[in-house]
């Protein structure tokens, strides 16, 4: 009985730990990304700055952090202006990437949940 109860405890203990979500990171970010629902193209270049294309935008600079599962953008691209740093969901599964926007429109971007797939 021992014996089974130590073994259901490791697997347990094994898939527990397996099903944990891995908080992003900006290393996991870096590359090319594109929408999946409309035109809009992401650069991650490295922890700090990406780069945004729409059919707006061509290639605007971004800044951005990371804390847990919240990702915090601030435009500082072309146009020069003030633009008040927004805070937004962000999910990572692999080459899928979800940046929640609806909650606070984020300059450059549509005010919805955009799903994004890495090609690079």
């Amino acid at each position: 009985m021992r014996t089974l109860f130590f073994f259901v405890s490791i697997i347990l203990t094994i898939f527990l730990t397996n099903c944990e979500k891995k908080p992003v990171s900006g290393e996991d970010l870096n590359g090319k990304w594109i929408a999946t629902e409309k035109a809009d193209t992401i650069y991650f270049m490295d922890d700090s700055n990406f780069y945004h294309s729409s059919e707006n935008m061509r290639y605007d600079h971004y800044d951005y952090s990371i804390s847990g599962d919240s990702i915090l953008i601030g435009y500082s691209g072309k146009m020069m202006i003030m633009v008040i740093e927004t805070n937004h969901y962000i999910e990572l599964n692999g080459d899928n990437l979800t940046i929640d926007l609806s909650n606070r429109q984020c300059f450059g971007f549509p005010k919805e949940e955009m799903h994004y797939r890495r090609i690079q």
